[in-house]
């Protein structure tokens, strides 16, 4: 049950990334969907620090990972998803 609410939630905002893609990443639309992705990646790391830069690491390395994760992660590798979600956040570290 929990893992069906995550992927909708993650689904969701993925597809409200895409449609802003053109935004200004220090805008407020931006930091509202940089606010949501910090808020889930927190649920599930549970804000560990090592747990959140291991997860960081192991999505950088996508591309090795086994055909049958590749193909499950398919609707979230994105790329302009992942980099216009990284300069928001950057942004967002920048203005506070």
């Amino acid at each position: 049950e929990n893992q069906e609410r995550w992927s909708k939630e993650w689904s969701d905002l993925f597809r409200d990334v895409e449609a802003a893609l053109g935004e200004d990443p220090a805008g407020a639309k931006a930091q509202a969907l940089s606010a949501r992705w910090k808020k889930l990646v927190e649920g599930f790391t549970g804000g560990d620090q090592q747990i959140t830069a291991g997860l960081a690491k192991m999505y950088q390395d996508r591309s090795n990972w086994p055909a049958s994760m590749q193909q499950r992660s398919e609707p979230f590798s994105n790329k302009k998803v992942w980099e216009f979600i990284e300069k928001a956040i950057a942004a967002g570290k920048r203005a506070s």
